[in-house]
């Protein structure tokens, strides 16, 4: 289906992530580690990136006041109710040698949608850690790190609730330290992504674009 549509069009192509020039923990897709690699890749080609995944759309063209911050600050990334702390497995805190209670009020960005620009601060602040970080195993997937059998009760909320987001922890980890421990810079407010639902009204049906938050509550 996606070659069918790239040949239709010259602003798109489609390409296979090259598994075999990276370690071999990276095919171990539940850990993520292909995506801060694919990122990368994709920000030394093009010079940006505006990263989502299936099944997202985009909901509107109206991008200009998001890409202006996201040119300003090199990342446009949008948050999560939880606590970045409650998300990152306590071993990751000390390869990157901070401290879990730095990110205890610090909302978690989604990895799953993000705008980066390629910068020089992006390169070396955000890019070479986490890049680094999903090249090595005891980094990105400490011992004892799974996840799954969250347990979203715990209070306080910024406690670590026993699952561990891999590629996402990292990446909080780094945006903490880049930003002093604020999301503020970075955070995005303005929803341009969205899952397609079909919802039943009486007997006719209606199309409406959901956050992927929220279609997991739909489910």
């Amino acid at each position: 289906m996606m070659v069918k549509f790239c040949n239709k069009t010259r602003t798109c192509s489609l390409k296979v992530f090259p598994f075999d020039k990276f370690p071999s923990h990276v095919r171990y897709l539940d850990t993520k580690s292909y995506r801060p690699l694919a990122v990368q890749e994709t920000l030394k080609e093009y010079g940006a990136v505006i990263w989502l995944e299936p099944p997202e759309h985009f909901t509107t063209s109206k991008l200009n006041k998001v890409l202006a911050q996201a040119q300003k600050e090199g990342i446009a990334a949008w948050t999560i109710q939880e606590p970045a702390s409650a998300l990152i497995h306590p071993k990751m805190f000390k390869y990157f040698k901070t401290k879990q209670n730095n990110y205890f009020f610090l909302r978690a960005a989604k990895a799953n949608q993000l705008i980066i620009y390629n910068t020089e601060k992006i390169r070396q602040d955000l890019m070479l850690p986490w890049v680094k970080c999903a090249l090595t195993e005891e980094c990105i997937n400490p011992t004892g790190a799974q996840n799954f059998g969250c347990n979203y009760d715990l209070k306080p909320r910024f406690r670590y609730m026993g699952c561990h987001k891999y590629d996402m922890a990292a990446l909080n980890v780094i945006l903490g330290l880049m930003f002093d421990f604020s999301e503020s810079p970075y955070e995005v407010e303005e929803e341009i992504f969205g899952v397609l639902v079909t919802e039943q009204n009486g007997n006719s049906t209606s199309p409406r674009y959901v956050t992927r938050d929220k279609l997991t509550q739909i489910s």
